[in-house]
């Protein structure tokens, strides 16, 4: 969505749809950006043998007539992917067409879908240097301006007060991802003592799959909240420290302009 909205603005008639899956978040945060989202079967690619696997082609087939038939009604000039479930249908539906492919791997080690669509095109790009995928371009990853131009300092104030901490003192935020981490929530909620008792305030978001129970304390004691994630700007910019299980997306938003000279720990 980085992208797209990155594109609007350098080609404001630009017409862009989303190719997505029931799975996943695709129908929540796409259609909340403002872009077209078309939903097409998705091929998830089982690790062992088993009947799943063996019903891999046929569902791969199915879901690229599909991703073909929207290709077709949107007239596609161009496809545009970042790995996930749909992607490998779109990439099949877009080389059948002719039509150009770019691909953009935003993980250090590329999934199934992004490894076959490199050897077809070479509009290649990637997160970080390491990343293992033919002819790549290393570029990052794409911010969003609420992002990459977040004044800290001016909000500090108003953040700490929205999720009820403290003025002053150390905060930890603690995020497993959009979809939460259950050894992370568990770590976090056993440490809550220590925590409280050395003066750190923690902030813990939540994805909708792992909770989290935030032991009860004193009055006295420094907050330990918990918040549901809803969207990427409630990521406030008042934290000491992160602890976090995320990727190169997680890592370029964290390092561009929320912590830039202080420490996170990845998951």
């Amino acid at each position: 969505m980085n992208f797209a909205d990155a594109l609007r603005r350098l080609e404001p008639t630009a017409e862009i749809t989303a190719l997505g899956s029931v799975r996943g978040l695709d129908t929540t945060l796409i259609p909340a950006r403002g872009y077209p989202l078309e939903l097409i079967p998705p091929v998830p690619l089982s690790r062992k043998l088993s009947s799943d696997l063996l019903q891999t082609p046929t569902r791969l087939r199915d879901s690229v007539r599909v991703a073909s038939a929207v290709l077709d009604r949107v007239r596609a000039e161009v496809v545009v992917g970042f790995g996930g479930y749909a992607a490998m249908p779109a990439y099949l539906a877009a080389r059948r067409r002719g039509l150009p492919i770019v691909v953009h791997e935003a993980n250090a080690r590329p999934g199934v879908a992004n490894r076959v669509a490199a050897r077809m095109t070479r509009h290649v790009f990637a997160a970080a240097p390491g990343v293992r995928l033919a002819h790549a371009t290393a570029i990052g990853i794409p911010l969003r301006p609420a992002i990459a131009g977040l004044d800290r300092a001016s909000l500090r104030d108003a953040a700490r007060q929205r999720f009820g901490l403290r003025r002053d003192g150390p905060v930890v935020l603690v995020t497993g991802g959009s979809q939460g981490a259950g050894a992370i929530n568990t770590a976090v909620s056993g440490a809550a003592a220590a925590l409280r008792a050395a003066g750190v305030q923690v902030l813990h978001i939540t994805g909708p799959r792992h909770t989290v129970d935030v032991p009860s304390g004193r009055p006295a004691d420094p907050a330990l909240r918990r918040r549901p994630l809803r969207r990427r700007n409630d990521r406030r910019p008042d934290a000491h420290r992160f602890y976090e299980r995320r990727g190169y997306t997680g890592q370029a938003g964290i390092s561009s302009r929320f912590l830039r000279d202080l420490p996170s720990c990845r998951g």
